[in-house]
């Protein structure tokens, strides 16, 4: 029984740190893109919304740039890297199961 409760839980923690891991994996995408722009030349200013709320901006010109991470980005970007690592742990045991 302690057995299956210690897997669960390793399990859990898995998934946990493979969100972690993707949100930031993907707020360093966001802070390279914006340096990017600012080399290239370009003028922006993004803020994508969900429901209302801001998942991020970016504002890029002449010489300065600013990126500001918010929580629901940052909840949407954990909810992803979550939701990654269990549909590929689906499919591996599925594969598993039918070879």
């Amino acid at each position: 029984m302690q057995k299956i409760k210690g897997d669960k839980m390793k399990s859990f923690l898995k998934v946990l740190l493979t969100g972690v891991h993707v949100t930031i994996i993907l707020s360093l995408l966001l802070f390279i893109s914006a340096l990017l722009m600012l080399v290239l030349g370009y003028t922006i200013n993004y803020a994508p919304t969900l429901f209302g709320l801001p998942l991020f901006i970016i504002e890029v010109y002449e010489t300065r740039f600013a990126i500001e991470a918010r929580l629901m980005g940052l909840a949407l970007f954990f909810a992803i890297g979550v939701i990654a690592h269990l549909v590929v742990q689906y499919f591996l045991r599925y594969k598993k199961a039918s070879v």
